[in-house]
């Protein structure tokens, strides 16, 4: 029912399954405004389904097989829709019952649309589309309240794409003039570097995560995310990495001691949702050699203890120790660092295409990934089997990129070439960069059902990156120019092997 997972790692494996029975676990289904089948967000507290937490545990859901959606996907989207009775000037309660709702509102189901798009394309449900799309358009017709972090961008592009599909072509100009599609750039412009060199936004009340979750947003500028990680989160003495990275705060920015243990401050100095906003955008944007190193150590420093027993607290407090609940379902986004982050996977039922752009982890030898897929008009389930291994002699790493029972019509192949020099590939029709750090191969029709690569790298090629905290002339530089676009469609090379 879930994308099977292994790796060189037994303690992350261990981890992968714990935080999926987490999350199914909590599944729930009742009546009234209980009635469509959904996780929660924790056992002890937090109950029920809430607004924010939703963003990443709709994502989640869509990688469920589709033959069981309907129970542990559709729901994700579909239980918000009962509390539009209780919706308040374009905004949803923070989370609801079975006749009662909250009373604190947001803005936060604006960033509900991409996960809810996901679905459809993992799925191919004209029914569960059509309903999806009638609710978003109820809610965010006349206004959409808040950014989300600039995920709003984004989800304004996944409705152009709903009302495509469902014939409703005239609504694109409609949703792009809500949320001032037009003003994009000056916004993303106005707020670089405002406070801080090589950060986003406003830092005058500190340094926090928040200034790094835009990176999730595919128009922010892989530059900027690139400056912004080797400056800032890769810098333990002033930035984010700390004992348990990452931390929600700059360490430059912690308050000086004594810290109230009873604050806010104190609790959430390291959080699950927080590390999902702020690895997302790394893996987006393809910096992907910092990504695994933040990602691979947040996993073992925050969601394991007793040497590898996996947890899924809360939260971790300043002195690294955990607070809450301890079957958190706010860690559900890490599912997602796996499948989407170090995975690299990415599939479409509609387009008909699979996508495995791996990042196996430098201090992993193999991993290996099973998931389950419908072709679009079929009620069968097939596991794509996905498997990336590496070998390294002194600076020389033969990668062997591997996909199996894939019944797309195009197959997309792209390992990720551990920043360094590629030497060597097979079979003929490589494309480098594209994404940036990657080599590409495509394969269609009936070689799209099998098919192997493999890179030889050199890894002692490149310098490493500037460490964070480098002086001044050795920090990376940005580019001021608009942000990159993304590519609506890249040119498929056609290859028999």
């Amino acid at each position: 029912m879930v994308p099977y997972f292994r790796c060189s790692d037994e303690a992350i494996v261990k981890l992968y399954y714990f935080l999926w029975t987490v999350d199914l676990m909590l599944y729930t289904q009742g009546t009234g405004m209980q009635s469509e089948p959904h996780t929660q967000s924790a056992p002890n507290n937090f109950l029920g389904m809430h607004r924010y937490d939703a963003v990443f545990q709709i994502l989640v859901g869509s990688w469920t097989s589709p033959a069981v959606h309907p129970f542990y996907a559709n729901g994700n989207v579909l239980a918000w829709e009962k509390t539009m009775d209780y919706m308040v000037d374009g905004t949803l309660p923070d989370n609801f019952g079975t006749t009662w709702a909250s009373g604190c509102y947001g803005p936060e189901a604006i960033a509900h649309v991409i996960g809810a798009w996901q679905i459809y394309e993992h799925s191919g449900n004209l029914t569960y589309l059509n309903k999806t799309y009638d609710f978003y358009k109820r809610l965010f017709w006349d206004k959409i309240d808040g950014l989300h972090w600039g995920y709003a961008y984004d989800s304004v592009l996944a409705l152009n794409k709903m009302a495509d599909t469902l014939g409703f072509h005239n609504d694109s100009a409609h949703w792009n003039e809500t949320i001032h599609m037009d003003a994009l750039d000056n916004w993303l412009t106005s707020q670089w570097e405002k406070s801080e060199p090589f950060m986003f936004g406003d830092t005058t009340d500190g340094m926090t995560w928040g200034n790094l979750a835009p990176t999730g947003m595919s128009m922010f500028p892989r530059d900027w995310t690139l400056a912004m990680a080797q400056n800032w989160m890769d810098n333990p003495t002033d930035g984010f990495y700390g004992e348990t990275p990452l931390t929600c705060v700059a360490k430059k920015d912690w308050p000086p001691p004594p810290v109230d243990p009873t604050s806010p401050t104190y609790n959430f100095m390291v959080t699950p949702d927080a590390n999902w906003y702020m690895l997302r955008g790394l893996y987006t944007h393809t910096v992907d050699g910092l990504a695994n190193k933040f990602t691979v150590a947040h996993l073992k420093k925050y969601n394991m203890e007793w040497g590898d027993i996996p947890v899924a607290p809360e939260t971790r407090r300043m002195n690294y120790e955990v607070q809450g609940d301890q079957y958190s379902n706010f860690n559900a986004g890490k599912i997602l660092l796996f499948l989407e982050g170090i995975g690299g996977l990415s599939y479409s039922a509609v387009a008909d295409t699979f996508t495995f752009a791996e990042n196996l982890p430098t201090s992993w030898d193999w991993m290996e990934f099973h998931v389950p897929v419908m072709k679009m008009g079929s009620t069968n389930v097939s596991w794509v089997k996905a498997r990336s291994e590496r070998k390294q002699d002194g600076t020389t790493v033969q990668k062997t990129v591997s996909v199996e029972n894939n019944p797309f019509g195009t197959l997309v192949v792209a390992p990720w070439a551990e920043d360094g020099q590629v030497s060597a590939t097979t079979p003929t029709g490589a494309i480098p960069d594209l994404p940036a750090g990657h080599v590409r191969w495509a394969f269609n029709g009936s070689a799209a059902s099998l098919a192997t690569v493999s890179l030889t790298l050199n890894v002692g090629a490149s310098p490493s990156p500037a460490p964070a905290w480098a002086p001044a002339p050795e920090m990376v530089e940005d580019d001021r120019s608009k942000p990159e676009k993304e590519m609506d469609s890249i040119d498929v090379v056609e290859s028999n092997a």
